[in-house]
């Protein structure tokens, strides 16, 4: 599991981000991600960012960074739903525009549950 913390103006946000619905390589069950995502809704202070690509379903918890509990509950409910994190190579920077954005649904191929 990594945990990515990105830079940007203050505050920063950190974003744990989930293996995929794939169909292709057989990883998260959708039953399994769906389950996942409506337990995260209920953690305050934490923005779901689930985007169906052509090939999955990625899924990414986004909390201000240094926000332990957010963060705890947010792996506890990963575990509780056995839902591994996915270890991405790429950079991203996530800001105030960046979570407006997710909540709002604007983000490209974003849907909800």
């Amino acid at each position: 599991m990594k945990i990515y913390v990105f830079l940007s103006n203050a505050p920063q946000y950190a974003a744990i981000q989930f293996a995929c619905d794939n169909k292709r390589f057989g990883t998260t069950k959708h039953a399994a991600q769906k389950a996942l995502y409506l337990d995260l809704k209920q953690i305050k202070n934490v923005t779901l960012l689930l985007q169906d690509w052509s090939d999955g379903v990625s899924l990414e918890a986004i909390f201000k960074a240094g926000n332990n509990l957010a963060q705890n509950k947010i792996l506890a409910v990963a575990k509780k739903h056995s839902i591994k994190t996915r270890l991405y190579k790429y950079v991203d920077i996530i800001d105030a525009e960046y979570i407006r954005m997710a909540k709002l649904g604007k983000h490209p191929s974003q849907v909800r549950y």
